[in-house]
């Protein structure tokens, strides 16, 4: 690297510190008008795809903590006495994941496609983790949660993340050559179906693997992958989910 190169990312990376500087500042000196500001800046002037995108998520989010309150309304009263408990406990969670998606959108393609697979990663190690004992917690007769100083996380729920990001990045740059097998059937194995097979084969849930296959087939049509793959797939699913009914008592009186 020439020192003129250098030069400028020293520049750069001294300029970017200065407005975080800037910005942590203003906050600061004025928290309403900058919160304000950062608003404006983020959901104004934005393309019509924007603005469904973000309404599509926030009908989601209302109706999901809607079915929460309705659902835990009872239980919270039994439990703490406050009707509202579990359902203040996911507004939080829904108001904290909605700033984690504000951020997240802000990065370039590159930075997300560069974290995409230290996330895929580092879920699947999670979604192992379910088998160690003292870490594995068992809800419902699944062994699909894990319990890191007394909090319980559900590694599947990131596992899907991680699918879709993983999955983005290996297909997208070969969206005009999906009749190549090595181009969309290698990567639908190995990023989506195998993680399915692995939150069975390590957890024994089989409705949260039966969903990342159903995504992961939805994803796989609207990308335009040949027919003749999703056939196999669809075929191979079905035999798989057919025989873990079977050969499970709980899953046949369900």
């Amino acid at each position: 690297m020439s020192r003129n190169t250098q030069t400028v990312k020293k520049k750069q990376v001294e300029s970017q510190r200065a407005s975080v500087a800037q910005g942590i500042g203003a906050l600061v000196r004025n928290p309403i008008q900058t919160g304000l500001n950062w608003f404006d800046s983020y959901f104004l002037h934005q393309s019509k795809l924007f603005y469904r995108l973000v309404m599509l998520i926030v009908l989601m989010l209302g109706c999901g903590l809607v079915m929460v309150l309705s659902a835990s309304n009872v239980v919270s009263i039994k439990a703490t006495g406050d009707p509202f408990a579990e359902f203040r406990s996911q507004l939080i969670y829904a108001c904290l994941g909605f700033l984690l998606m504000v951020f997240i959108s802000k990065r370039s393609v590159a930075t997300i496609q560069n974290f995409s697979m230290f996330f895929f990663a580092a879920a699947v190690l999670m979604q192992l983790a379910v088998r160690i004992p003292g870490i594995g917690v068992t809800v419902g007769g699944n062994t699909n949660w894990i319990s890191i100083f007394g909090q319980t996380i559900q590694p599947s729920e990131f596992l899907k993340l991680g699918i879709i990001l993983a999955l983005a990045t290996w297909i997208s740059p070969y969206l005009d050559s999906l009749w190549d097998w090595r181009r969309s059937f290698v990567p639908l194995l190995g990023f989506g179906f195998a993680p399915a097979g692995l939150v069975l084969l390590s957890s024994g849930d089989l409705g949260t693997a039966a969903v990342m296959i159903v995504f992961v087939l939805a994803l796989a049509f609207l990308i335009g992958v040949p027919w003749n793959f999703l056939w196999v797939f669809i075929g191979s699913g079905a035999f798989v989910f057919l025989l873990a009914s079977i050969f499970s008592p709980n899953r046949m009186r369900r």
